[in-house]
């Protein structure tokens, strides 16, 4: 039989509470990192909450899209603090896409800001570019009246960009003439 001498039990201890301290010292940290289920509920509310309002989403689709912001957010940053804005932004982008955004006067208010700001609008005066802009939105309303993807929204100027433009631009000028 083996006897621990009384300077290896002190060595023993010292070990065994210092490994004790570095358990607690990392649960204690782990739990800094940790969503709480406030943060978890408050998140994918304002999620859910700013799909409803800004894209017109479903109740269903809402809370899909809250349930993409708060997985990509918990991956990427354990702490809800930490999390800048411009991340929300884009993992809010990100999982816009394929969201079907519908039809409110908030999003046809952003793609005119949008087709207002192109470059190429400067040719027309003013009154001219600000009622191009809108038969350009109607334009797009029409070929997807039930809402459209921020993916399809990338894309539509060229797939039918030249035709509705083509079009608006054949009642502008009947305007002016």
């Amino acid at each position: 039989m083996v006897f621990i001498q009384p300077p290896q039990k002190q060595i023993m201890k010292a070990i065994l509470l210092s490994i004790i301290l570095t358990i607690s010292l990392i649960c204690s940290i782990k739990a800094q990192y940790r969503w709480s289920s406030y943060e978890v509920t408050k998140i994918k509310a304002e999620a859910s909450k700013a799909g409803v309002a800004s894209m017109k989403l479903s109740e269903e689709d809402a809370m899909v899209f809250a349930d993409c912001v708060f997985l990509k957010a918990s991956s990427k940053y354990p702490n809800i603090k930490s999390m800048p804005e411009e991340f929300v932004k884009r993992i809010a982008y990100e999982c816009g896409l394929s969201m079907k955004i519908g039809w409110s006067k908030a999003v046809e208010n952003k793609m005119l800001e949008v087709i207002l700001s192109a470059k190429e609008m400067k040719i027309f005066a003013e009154e001219y570019r600000i009622a191009f802009a809108e038969c350009i939105v109607s334009g797009i309303k029409l070929k997807y009246p039930n809402g459209i993807t921020l993916s399809e929204a990338e894309n539509i100027a060229k797939k039918y960009g030249s035709q509705i433009g083509r079009d608006c631009f054949q009642e502008i000028t009947k305007t002016i003439n």
